[in-house]
Order: C-alpha cells, then structure tokens, then sequence
C-alpha cells in the first residue's frame, strides 16, 4: 500500500473517531438552506474535478446517495451535477460575481495551467462514507500520488502569483460531499447516521479524472450559480508522472 492511500485511510479513520459520537449524540448544528442555497450566500473561486465530466464514473454513487437521501428526506442533499472533488479552492470569498476581478481570474488561471501542465489523469477508490459536522461526504480514496502532487504543485504555482489557497490537513484524503443537515433533530437523524455506519467502509466504484475546471460557485456547485472559466485536460502518460 503506498503513502498517499495510507495517509487517506488514517485521516477517515481518525476523522470518523472524533466526529460519530456528536451524531449518535444528537448534538449536530445543522446548515442554512434556501431553496437549495446556502445562507447567508457566498461564493468563491476554485479548481474542481466534475464527476459528471469524467472518463470514468463510480457506477454506484448517484444511487446510494439517492437512497440515503430518502432516509434522511429532511437534510439537503447533492445532486448528481453537484458531485465533484476539489483540487485547490482559493480565498477570499465574495458575495457578489462582480467582487471577482478579471485580472485575479487571469492570475488563477495561469497558476492552474502552470500547476496541470503535462499532468496526468488521477484515479481514485470512493470508499463508503464520513461525517464531518453537519456534513456527510463519500471518503475519496487516491490511487497513488498524483492527486497529492498536482495539489502540491497548485499550492506552489499560487504562491508564485501571489495568490491563497485553503489550507488541507493532508494532501491525499478527499471529501466529495453529498449531503448537509437542514433537520438536527434526533429523531432526523437516528436512522439517517444508522445508514451512513453501515455504508462506511463499501465500494461505490473507481472515479478516473481526466480534467479540472477553474469556476465560480457557491459551497454546494449549484449549477445556476456556477460558471466555468477554464478547463485543463489531464492527459500526460501516467509513466511520467510516475518517474518524476
């Protein structure tokens, strides 16, 4: 098993330890939401992998997320054109698309094409799922080190523009989030946690990505408030990346 699968599978297993027993607990402040948006509204700029958009797509996860979705019909729940990993978001956030500056898109997009440039598609094992306060996401499983790497080099190619990123407490271990909680109430959220146990550690299929997008969204890609500004293939041979 290499470092970067080692180093995800310890962060889930630590991360499940110190948040389960608030759920079990009922002790969960749950999201803001209106009419499928966050509040209070925001949004920000950031480099994503689209499931929808890639060569090879876990074949159970749109139905297990659905079926969770209707044990638990009071939280929010991501559609499939929501579904995504993230690369590297940036700060600050904005309320306003206008707050976005034409000339910082040109310096992400540069830092993103610097970042990507001859990298190679990223594979990925989505294995069961994991809370993270009032949020339920499918713990993304990277095959080797690639995805570690291109988030190292993004990282490395902002601060070369002079710009931010969020920070991650590793590199490897992804969240793809599917679900909030609106509905914090025990009797919500028993079976609903009851589910999301049994399904921790279950395949839900191999995620392939072949490309990144820079955009604008908010903190759930709702697609009436994403806009696309780049597309980067992924498309190097995986050897090279290897041999690097």
């Amino acid at each position: 098993m290499n470092e970067a699968i080692e180093d995800a599978r310890r962060y889930f297993d630590s991360l499940w330890q110190r948040e389960a027993p608030a759920w079990r607990a009922g002790q969960i402040t749950p999201y803001r939401m209106r009419d499928g948006v966050c509040v209070p509204f925001d949004l920000g700029l950031t480099t994503i992998a689209r499931v929808a958009d890639q060569i090879e797509r876990p074949a159970a996860l749109a139905e297990t997320v659905e079926r969770l979705a209707k044990i638990g019909p009071e939280q929010f729940a991501y559609g499939p054109d929501q579904h995504h990993i993230t690369l590297v978001g940036f700060v600050p956030r904005f309320a306003d698309p206008a707050e976005a500056a034409a000339e910082r898109i040109e310096r992400l997009r540069q830092a993103a094409a610097m970042a990507l440039a001859d990298a190679p598609p990223a594979v990925f094992d989505l294995i069961g799922f994991g809370v993270l306060g009032a949020q339920v996401f499918v713990q993304v499983v990277p095959r080797d080190g690639t995805w570690p790497r291109l988030r190292e080099r993004m990282v490395g190619a902002l601060a070369r523009v002079g710009e931010a990123s969020r920070g991650f407490p590793s590199m490897a271990p992804i969240h793809m989030n599917v679900m909030r909680v609106t509905d914090a109430r025990p009797s919500a959220l028993a079976a609903l946690f009851a589910r999301i146990e049994t399904l921790r550690q279950t395949p839900l299929g191999t995620l392939a990505v072949d490309n990144v997008s820079l955009v604008m969204t908010d903190f759930v890609v709702t697609p009436r408030h994403t806009r696309r500004l780049a597309a980067f293939p992924l498309s190097a041979p995986t050897a090279r990346s290897e041999s690097r």
